[in-house]
């Protein structure tokens, strides 16, 4: 006669509670502009991977990016921004937050 012996150190898998993945958390970004120099502004800390490639200001080109922080960056543009009409697209990624998220598209003309 034989015994079933149990692993008295196996857990017990009914058990675990997967419970739901964390969301990630999208970044909103708020830009503005200085003469030759565009600030991006984040709500949250994100990943700065340099010039986001759906970044669109009018005909400008862009000559220089540096992070300033977790939530500011600046790039300095070929000519004034003034009355350009600028553009992010969405998920890029350039942009990330640190736990996984995008930075929202936004849309709009500088005064």
């Amino acid at each position: 006669m034989s015994l079933i012996k149990t692993n008295k150190h196996l857990r017990n898998r009914r058990a675990i509670d997967r419970g739901q993945p964390p969301q990630p958390l999208n970044a909103t970004i708020t830009p503005t502009v200085a003469t030759t120099t565009l600030t991006l502004t984040s709500n949250v800390p994100v990943v700065w991977k340099g010039i986001p490639a759906s970044l669109v200001v009018g005909s400008r080109t862009f000559s220089n990016f540096t992070v300033v922080s977790a939530l500011v960056a600046t790039i300095t543009l070929s000519a004034t921004g003034a009355g350009q009409a600028y553009s992010l697209g969405g998920s890029d990624p350039a942009i990330r937050t640190a736990s996984g998220g995008y930075a929202k598209a936004f849309a709009g003309t500088f005064p």
